[in-house]
């Protein structure tokens, strides 16, 4: 039985973590935009469960359901939850909008197969892709697989904060420049172990830091950059996002290394929009969206070899001049096209119209 409605628009937002979770998906993806939303005259409620599976167990199934009651929409994000959610929002009237950010069909580059439950994993995304209103999507590859279940697609990029960004106090030029990465370091360490033979190679004409902000004491990452290597390095288990955006107007340089993978090639390219941020160069891997974003001697340079690795890294560290350049060029590009205030608006409108039906 469909629920009677009221002239006030009411969205429950469902994301995948809580805010205070070190993954920042759902803190960018949706907590980010919940003043704007509310702003925009919606009423936004968050179901913001106690772990991160529960609404795959009894209790949290039940709670959730609660809280759907009266919901015009659901922002369903990232999140697979079992039939029996789906069906009771349908009977509920209550439509939903799913928004990924990851290559949720493909097994994780820090998962093994074996751990991977592909078939089920599969059977729901599909299930939930089938059924939803409408479809966001972080990048170009996400919207082309789902636009396979659903008609309904947008392009909705993570943004990025230029107000965090701007209020970064600007370090002092290095005496050694330093090539820097940040993140996770539990989940990225394959793809930063791309970089071991290029810098190897660099350090025999430069001389340079690299620094690791989010290694996450991750053994591989100990073993290869912590130590015996011929250039000075850096490894910072965690910093929290405030700290990390600090750290990171120490950089010279910003580096994005991605293996050629399904879920290498449905990354966001966050890392790269930060630096971009902070007026910094970058070098990245031509992977994905990466390809969209970085623009070889515009603001970056795409490298695919070890050689363009190091041709790259040398270009920018050779001429300090065009690497500001670049980094300029980076900004403007998040300005128009990556920031906050930008994407709030195409999600605003989009909630907004789905709410309406």
């Amino acid at each position: 039985m469909t629920m009677k409605r009221t002239s006030v628009r009411r969205v429950l937002a469902v994301p995948m973590y809580r805010k205070t979770d070190v993954r920042a998906s759902s803190r960018l993806r949706v907590f980010s935009y919940l003043d704007a939303l509310r702003s925009s005259g919606l009423v936004v409620d968050v179901f913001e469960p106690p772990a991160r599976d529960v609404v795959n167990r009894g209790v949290g199934v039940a709670q959730l359901l609660r809280m759907s009651v009266g919901a015009d929409l659901v922002w369903l994000q990232k999140r697979l939850p079992p039939a029996v959610v789906l069906q009771m929002w349908r009977c509920m009237g209550a439509r939903y909008v799913f928004d990924f950010d990851d290559a949720l069909y493909a097994c994780p580059d820090d998962v093994s197969a074996s751990q991977f439950n592909r078939d089920r994993t599969l059977s729901r995304l599909k299930r939930v892709l089938r059924g939803a209103e409408a479809v966001m999507a972080g990048n170009e590859v996400l919207a082309s697989y789902a636009k396979d279940f659903v008609q309904n697609v947008h392009v909705i990029p993570t943004s990025i904060d230029l107000q965090c960004y701007d209020h970064a106090p600007q370090s002092a030029e290095n005496s050694i420049p330093i090539i820097g990465w940040c993140g996770n370091g539990e989940v990225h360490w394959k793809n930063l172990l791309l970089l071991k033979e290029p810098l190897q190679e660099l350090s025999r004409s430069h001389k340079f830091k690299f620094t690791i902000i989010g290694s996450r004491n991750h053994p591989e990452l100990e073993r290869v950059f912590g130590k015996n290597t011929p250039y000075a390095t850096t490894l910072v288990p965690w910093m929290s996002e405030e700290d990390m955006i600090q750290a990171m107007t120490q950089f010279d340089v910003g580096v994005m290394p991605l293996l050629d993978t399904d879920w290498g090639r449905g990354k966001c390219a966050y890392k790269l929009l930060s630096y971009m941020a902070l007026c910094l160069p970058v070098v990245c891997s031509p992977i994905g969206v990466n390809r969209q974003i970085v623009h070889d001697d515009l603001n970056g340079f795409c490298a695919s070899t070890s050689e363009e690795w190091v041709h790259a890294l040398d270009a920018l560290l050779a001429s300090p001049n065009r690497a500001t350049d670049l980094g300029k060029q980076g900004r403007q590009i998040v300005e128009c096209e990556y920031s906050k205030e930008v994407v709030s608006k195409q999600i605003v409108s989009m909630l907004q119209d789905c709410a309406k039906g």
